[in-house]
């Protein structure tokens, strides 16, 4: 899949500066939260011609003030599924960042 030849980061969608995020309460396998993963990595993939239809087994893997990490599993619309990692964090100019790599396993 070409997607994996990719690190793949997205500024969010909206303008945030990272000393205003609190994740401590988000559990990455909650509904809502694999909803917003989906819809900010399809935005990311929109280039690649390839969409994410669902997203399960998400582990949060560390969460707090500025930093989500997730882990879990992504099916495609071509077929094909991989294990992703999910980052979001500030850059220097304290914008959030959202980070999705894929991981081969």
């Amino acid at each position: 899949m070409l997607i994996r030849l990719f690190l793949v980061l997205s500024f969010l969608t909206f303008n945030v500066f990272a000393d205003e995020v609190d994740f401590s309460k988000v559990d990455c396998n909650s509904v809502e939260t694999r909803k917003a993963l989906i819809e900010e990595y399809n935005e990311i993939l929109s280039s690649y011609g390839i969409t994410v239809v669902d997203s399960y087994n998400q582990k949060t893997i560390q969460k707090g003030i500025n930093k989500l990490i997730c882990y879990g599993a992504y099916q495609y619309s071509d077929g094909s599924s991989e294990y992703v990692i999910y980052k979001a964090y500030p850059n220097s100019l304290g914008e959030l960042i959202s980070e999705f790599k894929p991981i081969n396993e």
